[in-house]
């Protein structure tokens, strides 16, 4: 209703409105889809493969529909078809978990409370994700928009990416600390902490190192305005990762909603604040700077809260491993990029010397994540 509401209402809005409305299916079907339920019984394999048939699915379908740049309604029915057909398939295979109907034998008194917080807090964190590009909209050009979503798109893709490791986990770590078995809890959050700490700082010096580069390949040369702002998107994400660890595998499973939702909204009031502050004089890059800040923030207020729970201290393992691979990643992404390759020569070649090397590194100083990995390959190769 307040969708329709702000259609009708905000001019602005007006020539966007088939696309919005498209877009506004997913809202339904993402309520019946029941994603929450397959990751409760932990079903990632078959969330993994749904999700890649409906992505590859799409893929076929905008080489299909979209051809030219009027042809941006087709590309937001594909976008949403990758969306609902998971949501209508999780609706099919419901009847394996249980029997979904409507009821009014519900005990709200018990679930309200912490439904509507956590509910509050989703809203919060859709604000301050999605503030900068509506502030730039109305800020700024319909140009200097798609400059920053090309950014943000690239962003959003490494962050899931990463945060697939963490999102399996939460379940196990709600569960462990649900039952008290809070020894298994500290052991499994250390290692999914390391685990991350392991792939998200790599992750980050190499998407800053080679943003022209990954720009080129994703959008094309018009587009090279948005390095400047996936540079500085990419230092969010070390915040966004493990502010997303301390809300969601701490604060949620100790039953700490509350805390979770403050942090969400000092967050999405200070990326809103300087977002209409900043974006006047510096356009995307201030939009981009607005999103560090609030996941900085997110992290820490979620950390401070975390602390009578989690000994940040114990969490790290051979932090001088990673910070030193990390150096030779970004030295060896900016050779690569003098030697005037073609973008995808020098994304593919990037890649593969930073993996060798900073694997390498890591084997060197003894890094017992990278160990764990060879004496598992050791196994397998036994076998």
């Amino acid at each position: 209703m307040l969708l329709l509401i702000c259609l009708l209402s905000i001019s602005k809005l007006h020539m966007y409105t088939y696309a919005i409305l498209i877009f506004s299916v997913q809202i339904f079907f993402t309520t019946i889809g029941v994603e929450w339920l397959y990751s409760i019984y932990e079903e990632y394999a078959y969330i993994t493969t749904r999700s890649i048939i409906f992505k590859l699915c799409s893929i076929a379908l905008l080489f299909i529909f979209v051809r030219k740049s009027t042809d941006y309604l087709w590309y937001v029915f594909v976008t949403v078809f990758a969306t609902v057909g998971s949501n209508v398939l999780n609706l099919i295979n419901i009847h394996k978990y249980c029997d979904l109907r409507f009821t009014f034998q519900m005990n709200l008194q018990k679930h309200l409370k912490p439904i509507l917080i956590i509910f509050s807090s989703s809203i919060a964190i859709m604000i301050y994700v999605n503030s900068d590009v509506t502030v730039l909209g109305f800020l700024k050009s319909d140009y200097i928009v798609g400059i920053y979503t090309v950014s943000v798109k690239i962003y959003n893709v490494v962050k899931t990416v990463l945060s697939a490791l963490l999102i399996v986990t939460i379940p196990r770590l709600a569960m462990l600390y649900g039952k008290k078995r809070f020894d298994e809890y500290k052991i499994v959050l250390k290692n999914i902490f390391n685990w991350l700490l392991l792939l998200t700082l790599p992750s980050v010096v190499g998407l800053a190192a080679l943003s022209s580069t990954v720009v080129k390949i994703i959008a094309g040369t018009k587009y090279l305005r948005a390095t400047s702002s996936l540079e500085i998107l990419s230092v969010a994400l070390i915040f966004s990762i493990f502010g997303w660890l301390f809300n969601e595998c701490v604060l949620i499973p100790a039953k700490r909603e509350k805390y979770y939702l403050i942090a969400t909204i000092i967050s999405a009031v200070a990326n809103i604040i300087l977002n209409l502050l900043l974006i006047g004089k510096w356009s995307e890059n201030a939009a981009a700077f607005s999103t560090v800040i609030a996941e900085f923030l997110n992290m820490v207020i979620a950390m401070y809260y975390s602390r009578d729970i989690v000994n940040f201290s114990y969490l790290i393992n051979n932090p001088i491993s990673i910070f030193i691979g990390c150096l030779c990643i970004y030295i060896e992404c900016l050779i690569f990029q003098s030697l005037n390759l073609n973008a995808f020569a020098t994304l593919v070649l990037s890649m593969m010397s930073s993996i060798i090397s900073y694997f390498i590194i890591l084997i060197i100083f003894k890094n017992d994540k990278c160990i764990t990995i060879l004496n598992y390959l050791k196994w397998r190769k036994s076998e």
